[in-house]
């Protein structure tokens, strides 16, 4: 699964019209996060490789300091090599992060390695994965982070996954602002409970 392109892709995604919402905040906080391929592995004998962190800790609204290296506190991973550390070329490791439920966004923030591409796709309501932006290549050493607003879209999960550079990815934090999307069941609710008000209403004037 590849999305490249050359800078964040702001698509003017609009979301379908619904009741008011509550106010935008970070809905990955606490998401599930699971991942295929291997974590934490390496065929460099280079340097020593420190253990990646938990996957948790991508949302957990932790960000690390700016040109940390990319290895330190971090999920990382050889796009390259198996979990024994053996090159296995074939591998295509993605990121996945379940929200729980369905929600609003205008905004992402990721942290990731800054000599890679970060390719990030969404789950829509329909179960159906859309390509929606790339975080490039950017700023100097160690980790860095890449933020942009959206039109709002509908998701109720991500994806991402790295490709180009050196083939080593890192994560730190990914971060969704948004809001929550009432249930189809509440939606129909409000929809039968405001003609109802404009009926009884149309009744008193008469």
């Amino acid at each position: 699964m590849r999305l490249k392109t050359a800078a964040w892709v702001l698509p003017a995604l609009m979301a379908l019209a619904s009741p008011a919402m509550a106010a935008p905040f970070d809905v990955t906080i606490g998401a599930t996060v699971t991942a295929t391929g291997a974590i934490g592995n390496s065929t460099n004998g280079a340097w020593a490789d420190p253990p990646a962190a938990a996957l948790s800790t991508i949302t957990d609204g932790l960000y690390v300091a700016e040109g940390t290296d990319w290895q330190t506190g971090t999920v990382w991973w050889n796009e390259n090599a198996n979990a024994a550390g053996a090159p296995s070329p074939a591998l295509d490791n993605i990121i996945e992060i379940d929200l729980g439920g369905l929600f609003s966004i205008n905004f992402l923030s990721i942290q990731a390695d800054n000599n890679d591409s970060y390719g990030i796709w969404f789950r829509d309501q329909f179960g159906v994965w859309n390509g929606l932006a790339t975080a490039t290549p950017f700023g100097g050493p160690g980790m860095r982070e890449r933020a942009g607003g959206f039109a709002p879209f509908l998701a109720n999960a991500f994806r991402i996954d790295a490709f180009g550079g050196d083939g080593y990815y890192s994560l730190s934090e990914f971060r969704a602002v948004g809001e929550s999307v009432p249930e189809p069941a509440s939606l129909l609710l409000f929809g039968t409970s405001g003609v109802g008000m404009l009926l009884a209403r149309r009744r008193r004037q008469r």
